[in-house]
């Protein structure tokens, strides 16, 4: 009858354990999910933003705003920094994006590398990450 009860204990244990790493599970896939969703609403902020911008840019030159380049650039920041719990190598591209608008006349031929910081290209690859997920 002793038997019995150290088994009965022993399996609620067991239980009690598996249910607090089910638990544990939930909570890191609900973290995940939220740094995901964060990361995703900074980078299409950023995005949106530089593409209207651009787009304004193109159809009148004279257009062109330091301050709104000084906003870009935070929203990159922003970007970047809510990507590092995501994708630490696409955070720092964001990085170099928002370092571009800070100072874009300021940045040589040797320091830009289009392909890194081209927007269609980082909106494409910031969604990959987020999506693959």
């Amino acid at each position: 009858m002793m038997d019995f009860a150290l088994t009965m204990d022993g399996m609620k244990a067991i239980a009690g354990s598996f249910g607090s790493v089910l638990s544990w599970r939930r909570v890191q896939n609900a973290e995940r999910k939220a740094h995901i969703k964060t990361a995703l609403t900074s980078l299409m902020a950023a995005a949106t933003e530089t593409r209207q911008y651009l787009g304004a840019v193109r159809r009148d030159p004279a257009s062109q705003n330091a301050d709104k380049e000084n906003q870009l650039s935070s929203l990159w920041t922003c970007a970047g920094i809510d990507m590092t719990d995501v994708d630490s190598d696409l955070a720092i591209t964001y990085l170099k994006k928002a370092d571009y608008w800070s100072d874009r006349k300021g940045w040589s031929d040797a320091q830009k590398d289009e392909r890194l910081i081209q927007l269609d290209e980082v909106i494409r690859l910031g969604q990959e990450a987020l999506i693959s997920r």
